[in-house]
């Protein structure tokens, strides 16, 4: 009989304290999203967007005056810029939700720990990497252009 009590109290327990930790993760994604919204790079997306689909524009006009293998090198030089930039974002994003879960959980649990030296520098850091490649990169495409040989 005090089996079946003690299992009955631990279901108890467990169903009980489940809301509770759903809800504290359910915050915890909201504060993620909105951290990570917030600095967002949708409107650098956008630029970068509209330039690759410009230079894709200017290499299909070019292809009549270029060799086949040129073409297909260039053609093959824009995916791979779109690739690039795709996993740019991806380190950024991930960056971005490490520092977010670190700053959440050092301002819900501040008064538990002590947190003299801060904690989230070293995601800080990480964060702040990968948003300066993302704008090096879109800066470095920027200056390429295709240009026909002017006769």
């Amino acid at each position: 009989m005090k089996a079946y009590s003690f299992l009955f109290s631990f279901f108890l327990v467990a169903c009980s304290s489940q809301p509770h930790e759903n809800n504290i993760l359910s915050q915890q994604s909201q504060f993620i999203k909105e951290e990570c919204n917030s600095h967002s790079v949708s409107n650098l997306s956008v630029s970068f967007d509209q330039f690759i689909n410009e230079r894709q524009r200017e290499l299909v006009v070019l292809k009549p005056e270029i060799t086949t293998e040129n073409y297909n090198q260039l053609n093959f030089a824009l995916k791979n810029f779109s690739n690039h930039w795709a996993l740019l974002r991806t380190e950024r994003d991930m960056a971005c939700e490490q520092l977010a879960t670190c700053v959440y959980d050092k301002t819900k649990n501040h008064k538990t720990q002590d947190y003299s030296v801060d904690v989230c520098e070293s995601n800080n850091f990480k964060y702040n990497v990968s948003r300066a490649k993302l704008l090096t990169f879109y800066n470095d495409l920027e200056r390429i252009e295709l240009q026909r040989l002017e006769e």
